[in-house]
């Protein structure tokens, strides 16, 4: 009986044909050119579309060293310099006649081309880490203002402060 039980599964049994194919030159040189037109593609798509893309972000990114927030306000390493708080957003207000804050800067570049002009820092009242120190009220003493300001600061100790853009344009003027 084992015997007959093992016919059945030889003849149940499928063969499986292989087929052999001959290693020749011109299949392994058709192989090599394949994968060389593939890198060759990768290559181009790399130089002319994403390399562009990424040197035109890294052109636009500057750190801007001269930026802090109100909390910095009395730590930087200068013995003097000047601090301005601007709320950008009211700055450039469109009901306005002036862009308060190009004429601020205006006169800071041409300050600060001086050898001894004092640093300047700026104060983005619009950046959420400064969003406590701006309130309707005016309170100097713990750094809250309700307007543009310009702080002088020495050995830090707020020595001077100019509150609205009249005050500060003035201050601006006579440096």
């Amino acid at each position: 009986m084992k015997v007959a039980k093992i016919k059945k599964i030889n003849e149940k049994k499928k063969t499986i044909e292989v087929k052999e194919t001959e290693f020749t030159i011109k299949n392994f040189i058709k192989t090599i050119v394949i994968i060389l037109l593939v890198l060759a593609i990768f290559y181009f798509i790399t130089v002319l579309v994403v390399k562009p893309i990424i040197n035109k972000e890294k052109s636009d990114v500057k750190f801007d060293s001269t930026k802090i927030t109100m909390n910095q306000l009395l730590t930087r390493k200068e013995d003097s310099y000047y601090a301005l708080a601007v709320k950008e957003s009211e700055s450039r207000n469109f009901y306005s006649q002036f862009n308060y804050f190009e004429l601020y800067n205006n006169y800071i570049e041409k300050y600060t081309s001086n050898e001894d002009a004092l640093k300047f820092y700026w104060i983005d009242m619009d950046d959420a880490f400064n969003g406590a120190y701006w309130s309707t009220e005016l309170d100097i003493d713990n750094f809250i203002i309700n307007d543009d300001t310009l702080f002088k600061v020495s050995n830090g100790k707020l020595i001077d402060y100019f509150v609205g853009h009249e005050e500060i344009l003035k201050e601006l003027q006579e440096l």
